[in-house]
């Protein structure tokens, strides 16, 4: 299931969501819950992350930072390419985890979605009762 498609370049998609595998043309190719392909032709990008551990998890909601072009993912996953996240995690371009972005203890429950606010800063929703150990109850703000 696709929860999220997101135009990333001016010909990548970038796909999220809770599947294992992704085929164009009749051939499919095992995969983890978020990948990117060519907008034109369907076809998986192999040069992004494309292995189904990659996130080990669903990934429910993904934007890209007006700021620097990095992109947000948030959903029901504790780590994305072996980097412990907890529900919310920052990608650079390509897709390698950024290891500049710290959230400490991250979500305790899953994270729905996410938006960015004029200020830069992001905003996740979803069933989590705290972020980074702090109470909020399914809302927070992730200063950026």
């Amino acid at each position: 299931e696709i929860m999220k498609v997101v135009k990333q370049a001016p010909d990548k998609l970038l796909l999220a969501g809770n599947f294992t595998s992704y085929g164009s043309k009749g051939s499919f190719i095992k995969t983890g819950g978020f990948i990117r392909i060519d907008e034109n032709t369907a076809e998986l990008d192999k040069s992004f992350n494309v292995t189904r551990k990659y996130v080990n998890g669903k990934v429910n909601d993904v934007l890209i930072h007006p700021k620097d072009g990095k992109i947000i993912i948030v959903g029901d996953f504790i780590k994305v390419g072996g980097v412990k996240c907890n529900r919310v995690a920052r990608l650079n371009p390509d897709g390698t985890v950024d290891p500049t972005f710290d959230t400490k203890v991250g979500a305790d429950q899953e994270v729905l979605s996410v938006a960015v606010q004029k200020s830069g800063n992001i905003i996740i929703g979803g069933s989590f009762r705290t972020y980074d150990g702090v109470k909020c109850d399914g809302l927070a703000r992730i200063n950026y």
